[in-house]
């Protein structure tokens, strides 16, 4: 799914301002701990959307 996309349905759903466009890596966990500075367990690596 696109950016634009979440960014589109976030809005439906009053969550727009939820989208964080990243300035380092968040390929691995290990990366996203290092450019979001928190810890391994905050991080969800996956989400589904069912677009009815």
């Amino acid at each position: 799914m696109s950016l634009d996309r979440v960014k589109n349905y976030f809005s439906t759903q009053g969550m727009e301002n939820r989208v964080k466009v990243l300035n380092g890596s968040s390929a691995t966990v290990e990366q996203a701990v290092q450019t979001l500075d928190c810890l391994p367990e905050k991080i969800a690596k996956t989400m589904s959307f069912d677009m009815i």
